[in-house]
């Protein structure tokens, strides 16, 4: 049997450094705000006249550049009304807010268009994007006690362009948006076709996972650099790390897009982003920690791993999942207050540090529940069954370890722990045996042989002490 020794762990670099789920809930609800947007906005536009008017124009045959531009441009006031909404229930998910918005429960309420709710304190919107004569003319009716919203360019007078939450701004799409938006999702219904396609959104969310993609691979290299210095960079390990953060933030981009899109199909005007955004955040914190447990099963399958390892790492995921899900807002609040590039460094930067004290805490758990479950009681022996069940565990860890090491024997691979090279001798490979081989030489010992049977299998390598020269 192979002895360990004690600088495998400093020999081998380690995994590649998890930047955590806080990049991919981040592209998540940016998805679900995108998708909720053009959804509930295409909701309007069939429930009030824009559609209506648009479709008995190409009826008639009377739809020209001047009437589709004029259809778009009194549309875009209620698509105004629907993006609002979205974005100011996303934002209290996202930041962690007591923050709620809906749409006035009447059409074309002169008061008010969007009613919001921020720490127990009522807000009253009413939204404008016409021309700047229309918005001066709505400033002069303007209600006391109510807030004027207009485009984030159209800005005048007492009408805002930003809504400020915290310290945390939140600013209005611009006019040019608006009218694209509007006239996209015109173009598509009056089409029947879907107003979010699979292919604009897997190229969204391909996007959005670029960025973190190239700062992972930074990270990973400069780790590997940090870690040892003298070995070549290990070009495999960071491409794996690549892949599984752009894999999982685009999986969890386009399961967001189709959970919000499949739930305001037919919402109306009752729009409900918060909970889509909540539950949608929550998945992208799960999916990819359960993707890890998923190949650390594997690992412990194929004997890679043993069990008590496999609970560990296990409880380490969940800690980094639960660290990463709590710490998003406080995260999101930072980076917010940052450039559009400071605050993607922020967050994977923030990612990696809280999956790493969250990884540490959770291990740290496990350790403690082991050590407490397996001690035994203070100032007291042993009774007969505590014996009898330590014996037991002990012979249940024994079979696991030799059926871990058959798995490996079999595969023909190397019996050492988190080691798959190819078996070269005594079920090591080639530089465990080297390393077995000087360590006894060191301490003065000598292998020799011992028939084991080992469900069937003939002997087992047995290192011996050598008695004198």
């Amino acid at each position: 049997m192979a002895i360990p020794h004690e600088d495998d762990a400093r020999e081998e670099r380690g995994s590649s450094p998890s930047v955590g789920t806080v990049s991919t809930q981040n592209a998540a609800l940016s998805a679900v705000r995108h998708t909720g947007a053009l959804v509930a906005g295409a909701n309007l536009l069939e429930a009030t006249g824009p559609l209506a008017e648009l479709t008995a124009a190409e009826t008639r045959g009377v739809l020209d550049a001047a009437r589709r531009e004029l259809i778009t441009k009194k549309g875009r006031g209620v698509v105004f009304e629907a993006a609002t909404v979205v974005q100011l229930q996303e934002a209290g998910e996202r930041y962690g807010f007591k923050l709620s918005a809906q749409l006035s429960t009447a059409a074309n309420n002169p008061r008010a268009d969007v009613l919001v709710t921020h720490a127990g304190l009522d807000i009253e919107l009413q939204l404008k994007c016409g021309d700047d004569k229309y918005i001066r003319a709505a400033l002069r009716k303007q209600a006391d006690g109510v807030v004027m919203l207009v485009p984030s360019d159209a800005v005048q007078g007492q009408a805002v362009g930003v809504l400020d939450f915290d310290g945390v701004e939140i600013e209005s799409p611009t006019r040019d948006q608006l009218y694209a938006q509007t006239e996209k999702s015109l173009d598509r219904l009056s089409a029947g076709e879907p107003v979010v396609s699979f292919a604009e959104a897997a190229k969204r969310a391909l996007k959005d996972s670029l960025v973190a993609a190239v700062i992972v691979a930074v990270i990973d290299i400069a780790s590997q650099v940090l870690e040892k210095p003298e070995q070549p960079i290990d070009w495999k390990r960071t491409s794996k790390a690549v892949l599984k953060v752009t894999a999982t933030t685009v999986v969890t981009s386009l399961l967001a897009t189709a959970n919000t899109a499949t739930a305001l199909k037919a919402a109306g005007r009752a729009i409900e982003v918060a909970s889509i955004a909540r539950g949608t955040r929550a998945a992208a914190a799960l999916v990819p920690h359960a993707i890890d447990v998923a190949i650390d099963f594997s690992r412990l399958s194929s004997g890679e791993m043993n069990r008590a390892q496999f609970v560990r790492k296990a409880s380490g995921h969940a800690g980094a999942a639960t660290a990463e899900y709590l710490a998003f807002p406080v995260l999101a609040r930072i980076a917010a207050r940052l450039g559009p590039i400071g605050s993607v460094i922020a967050m994977i930067a923030g990612g990696l540090f809280v999956s790493f004290v969250g990884r540490k805490a959770g291990e740290f758990i496990h350790d403690m529940a082991v050590d407490l479950l397996s001690a035994p009681p203070a100032g007291q022996q042993l009774v007969e069954g505590q014996v009898s069940a330590a014996v037991e565990r002990l012979q249940r860890e024994t079979e696991h370890e030799i059926a871990r090491r058959v798995k490996k024997a079999e595969k023909r691979l190397c019996e050492e722990p988190r080691c798959s090279k190819p078996h070269h001798a005594r079920g090591m490979c080639k530089r465990h045996y080297s390393r077995w081989w000087r360590r006894q030489r060191r301490f003065n010992w000598r292998a020799y042989s011992v028939a084991l049977p080992l469900r069937g299998r003939p002997t087992l390598a047995v290192a011996g002490r050598k008695q004198g020269r």
